[in-house]
């Protein structure tokens, strides 16, 4: 009995993995008998995300910088954890600093046609957890969803387990944890 729990446990581990796998099938392409697995696309500029990130400073330069195209050019980027400073030659032949408060945390970014906009970031995602203590002979089934903050981990799932040093049916549990980390 306790071996046929053992297995429907692995079972559900492996469904439970297989279900919060992302990943896209991944199929080479075969090109004259060649079997190529890069395949190149024309760019696409990505949308903006809809909230704009205010520009904290701007610095103009007049003097000094030269080039040929009349396009926008990034020339410097620099990030700190809580700041994004970008130099652009603009088409005038002026270069200009522009610095952004940002959070990497909590917001993704996307830098298009001059302008910085940012996306919240939700940080729920499902989880699955399998914990074995063989000194007690003891295994726990974890699974369900997950909050990130900052310092925080707050966890809320069933548990499933099984203790056979304790009685030979397995157990089941509404679970709520909470993990602090630096």
């Amino acid at each position: 009995m306790k071996k046929l729990y053992l297995i429907i446990i692995a079972i559900l581990i492996v469904i439970i993995l297989s279900l919060l796998d992302n990943r896209k099938n991944y199929k080479p392409v075969r090109i004259n008998n060649y079997r190529v697995d890069t395949v190149y696309k024309p760019y696409q500029v990505t949308k903006p995300y809809k909230e704009e990130t205010p520009i904290k400073h701007v610095t103009v330069y007049s003097e000094g910088v030269k080039r040929g195209t009349d396009i926008d050019s990034l020339i410097h980027l620099r990030i700190e954890p809580t700041k994004l400073s970008l130099t652009i030659l603009k088409d005038s032949d002026l270069a200009i600093d522009q610095e952004y408060s940002i959070n990497p945390s909590l917001y993704k970014y996307n830098f298009s046609n001059g302008i910085l906009t940012q996306k919240r970031i939700y940080q729920i995602k499902p989880y699955a957890e399998l914990k074995i203590r063989p000194i007690n002979n003891m295994y726990d089934l974890e699974g369900g969803i997950s909050y990130k903050t900052k310092h925080f981990t707050y966890k809320l799932g069933i548990d499933l387990g099984y203790y056979p040093s304790l009685t030979n049916k397995p157990q089941k549990d509404l679970m709520f944890t909470v993990q602090w980390q630096r």
